[in-house]
């Protein structure tokens, strides 16, 4: 995990639990304790996150997922970073389609195999809790290639 801001930050890196998976609970803690401030340059976020991933073994497939409202405002830039996207990419969207910049988010999921979702207008709601989790489901069948039933109201 990576966090930027106008520049890009080391969180953490892949952890197993031994024999049940990836441990969750760090990344759980890194997350609470972000506080990003200042800019916004997608494309360190990126590059850092794929210096993160590439050395990263003993996995059948990699992904990244990258969490943003899509508004750079400082380089590097997503442009500047799609040639060293090697795997897929998921980009989810931090707000409305009106919120978010639809555009670069895609430009981040296009041709990556990965795709772009929304998590629409976010709220302390535990919907949302809900509805990224099951962001996470989509991602992860999506990386294994795996089918998956989605609920017809598609938020």
């Amino acid at each position: 995990m990576v966090s930027f801001d106008q520049s890009a930050y080391p969180a953490l890196g892949v952890t197993t639990n031994l024999g049940t998976g990836l441990d969750l609970a760090p990344v759980a803690t890194a997350i609470q304790n972000l506080h990003p401030a200042g800019a916004t340059s997608i494309g360190n976020g990126v590059e850092l996150g794929r210096h993160t991933l590439d050395p990263v073994t003993g996995f059948d497939k990699k992904a990244m997922i990258v969490f943003t409202d899509g508004l750079e405002n400082t380089s590097l830039y997503i442009a500047d970073v799609l040639g060293s996207i090697n795997d897929r990419t998921f980009a989810i969207g931090l707000g409305t389609a009106q919120q978010v910049s639809v555009g670069a988010l895609t430009a981040l999921a296009n041709n990556t195999g990965g795709r772009l979702l929304l998590s629409g207008q976010l709220s302390p709601a535990i919907d949302d809790y809900f509805r990224l989790s099951k962001f996470f489901m989509q991602v992860l069948a999506g990386v294994t290639n795996a089918n998956i039933v989605t609920d017809p109201s598609a938020i």
